[in-house]
């Protein structure tokens, strides 16, 4: 996927292992400095948020290349996990959380979002725009089946 500009922000996928510590450090920010969640200890220490699907996801990055360089660059992400990955590997996330049979049923290529996140509310709805944009033009490069969110029929919340 080529990386999309403007402006100061660029939104590309994440290329190696610093890439995907850049993500991780800032979901952890957002995720359990800004929000409540509760990080687990490992999670606490590294000061990263991470699971066991992040080893064979993509991570789509937005890059804010006014800030000095480093893993602070980093202000937008999520995680994107194709269908064929899953399946060569631990599965989706969804299932661990919902009932996505209905989803799981249909043919082709699907593709999960996960771990989405934007950091600061000054400037963050133009960070939104980049990231959903890369997300779009992922699915359109790689020819996905169309998106679906959590709220549409075929998902069910895991009672």
């Amino acid at each position: 996927m080529a990386g999309i500009k403007a402006g100061s922000l660029a939104v590309r996928l994440a290329d190696g292992e610093n890439d995907i510590g850049a993500a991780q450090s800032l979901r952890y920010r957002v995720f359990y400095e800004e929000m409540t969640a509760q990080p687990s200890d490992e999670m606490a220490s590294s000061r990263r948020d991470f699971d066991r699907l992040d080893g064979y996801c993509d991570h789509l990055l937005v890059i804010d290349n006014d800030r000095a360089a480093g893993s602070d660059q980093v202000v937008g992400t999520y995680r994107l996990l194709r269908r064929s990955m899953a399946e060569s590997h631990d599965g989706f996330y969804s299932p661990w959380e919902y009932n996505i049979d209905r989803i799981l049923e249909q043919p082709g290529e699907i593709l999960e979002l996960g771990r989405s996140c934007v950091e600061g509310l000054p400037s963050s709805t133009a960070r939104c725009m980049y990231t959903a944009d890369g997300v779009l033009r992922r699915c359109r490069n790689a020819r996905f089946c169309p998106l679906r969110r959590c709220s549409e029929p075929g998902w069910q919340r895991r009672s």
